[in-house]
């Protein structure tokens, strides 16, 4: 399938020469795929090897990974702004622009918050201009400052799936182990710590505060399966980073299953960042930490939803991501 050959080219080509990457894209027109500078040799032979011709793109100025540590950092620094109550940040690593969007306290002026947050932006611009690797003049940062409502979490204190002791519910995610703990679920780190997986009580084994992942073993046997359907089953053979375009499809507990198109990479929600958004709103609370997937490969664990551009989307924590922040393996056959 070429959407998997394109994802796993990229992937390779983000983990293999990160201080040349920028960015890419699935488009109508065409794929894409940009670096900061002359793409390296090896970067274009991964490419070369794909059954369909690829637009190289140069001299960006910007690398994701540096364009990224600047978004979260400006993201993190504004949220202890006094009178914030929460922040939503898009980090476009394709445009080379981080769009900050914050939530302002009830009867705290937003044009003082704003300027407060232009001032942090500015600051944390200086410094990672001094200390980046790659050129982030060209970058362009906006601040808004607006009522609450940015985003949220899809976690019910409800029932279901992976359920905790007062009947709250999330999704179960992808099978994963570890040197340690062979037998392990995945699931965002905003649910509880203390679930079980029917009668049986999983042990928490780990989590992220800045990544919406968590994970648990116990239970019993975990399989390369996941649920797409209420008693359908389906094998996951791999597991790749998402692209802008690339389609996808998540499943939850709540909301069952539906697809969609990423839209944007690396954004930041509250305490959460590395979030990857859609172009809809179609999941619901009680989805939290269910697989995105597309065919047999994996792409996600579904987090909640940002407010970009005035609409809602459904966001979800990269899988690859996910268990390098969580030092596991996702069971693939």
């Amino acid at each position: 399938m070429w959407q998997h050959l394109f994802a796993d080219a990229v992937t390779t080509i983000q983990e293999g020469f990160p201080e040349a990457y920028s960015g890419s894209a699935i488009e109508d027109s065409g794929v894409w795929v940009s670096f900061a500078g002359k793409a390296p040799q090896g970067a274009l032979d991964v490419l070369t090897k794909l059954p369909a011709d690829v637009e190289v793109r140069q001299d960006a100025g910007w690398t994701e990974v540096d364009i990224r540590a600047m978004g979260e950092e400006i993201h993190h620094s504004t949220r202890a702004l006094e009178g914030v109550a929460d922040v939503s940040t898009s980090i476009d690593t394709n445009l080379g622009r981080i769009a900050v969007v914050t939530e302002v306290e009830a009867g705290t002026p937003a044009a003082a918050v704003r300027t407060e947050s232009l001032a942090v932006a500015s600051s944390v611009e200086d410094h990672r201009a001094d200390t980046a690797r790659s050129d982030l003049e060209g970058i362009a940062v906006e601040v808004t400052a607006v009522k609450a409502d940015a985003g949220g979490f899809d976690a019910l204190y409800g029932g279901a799936k992976l359920t905790t002791s007062s009947g709250g519910y999330c999704t179960a995610g992808f099978s994963v182990g570890s040197a340690s703990y062979s037998q392990g679920l995945m699931t965002a780190a905003h649910c509880s710590n203390s679930l079980s997986y029917g009668s049986k009580a999983l042990t928490y084994r780990g989590g992220s505060s800045t990544r919406d992942v968590q994970w648990h073993s116990g239970g019993g046997t975990t399989a390369a399966k996941f649920y797409v359907g209420t008693t359908t089953l389906k094998t996951i053979t791999s597991y790749h980073n998402p692209t802008s375009g690339t389609t996808v499809c998540k499943y939850g507990r709540k909301t069952g299953g539906s697809c969609d198109r990423v839209s944007t990479l690396n954004q930041c929600r509250g305490q959460y960042c590395g979030l990857t958004s859609v172009l809809l709103r179609q999941a619901a609370p009680g989805d939290s930490g269910g697989p995105w997937y597309y065919g047999n490969a994996g792409y996600g664990i579904h987090s909640g939803y940002i407010t970009l551009s005035g609409a809602r989307r459904d966001v979800f924590t990269p899988l690859r991501s996910a268990a390098s922040t969580l030092g596991v393996t996702v069971k693939t056959s």
